[in-house]
C-alpha cells in the first residue's frame, strides 16, 4: 500500500470513530490502536504514537477554533445586519409619520420594492453612519 493510502486509511479510521461517537482524542488512539493491529502505519505509529497523536490534535483544535471563529462571524454580522435594518424600518417610519404619510406607511409594510423606493427617497437605504446618528 502507497503511503498516501496508508495515511488516509488512518484518517479515515479516526473519522470513522468519531461518527461512532468517540471524541477526538478517543478517535485518534483507537485508531492508531486499529492501525497498529492492522499493519497501517504501524513502524511510524509505535515509534511515534504521542507526537502524531499532538499532531492529529492541534490540527482537529486548529479546524475547529477557525470554524467557531466563522460562525461567531457571521452570528455577529447578521446581528449586526438586523440592527442596521431595524434602524432603517424605524427611521423610515419616524419621517412617514412626520411626513403624514399613513397611507404609504401602511403600503410599505406588505410591499417590499415600494418600502425600497422609500427608503431611497428619504436617503435611508444606506448607513455608514454612527448608529446614535440615525435618530432624528
Amino acid at each position: 500500500m502507497q503511503d498516501a493510502g496508508r495515511l488516509f486509511a488512518f484518517i479515515q479510521q479516526i473519522r470513522d470513530y468519531q461518527e461512532a461517537g468517540f471524541d477526538a482524542p478517543q478517535a485518534v488512539a483507537l485508531a492508531i490502536d486499529y492501525c497498529i493491529e492492522h499493519d497501517i502505519l504501524a513502524d511510524v505509529l509505535r515509534k511515534n504514537r504521542g507526537e502524531v497523536t499532538d499532531m492529529i490534535l492541534t490540527v482537529y483544535n486548529e479546524k475547529l477554533h477557525n470554524r467557531t471563529l466563522r460562525e461567531e462571524g457571521r452570528a455577529e454580522g447578521r446581528a449586526e445586519g438586523l440592527r442596521k435594518g431595524r434602524r432603517e424600518i424605524n427611521n423610515l417610519i419616524n419621517r412617514l409619520l412626520e411626513d403624514d404619510r399613513m397611507d404609504d406607511l401602511k403600503r410599505s409594510v406588505n410591499d417590499n420594492a415600494f418600502q425600497e423606493a422609500l427608503l431611497k427617497e428619504y436617503g435611508l437605504d444606506t448607513d455608514d453612519s454612527d448608529p446614535e446618528d440615525l435618530f432624528l
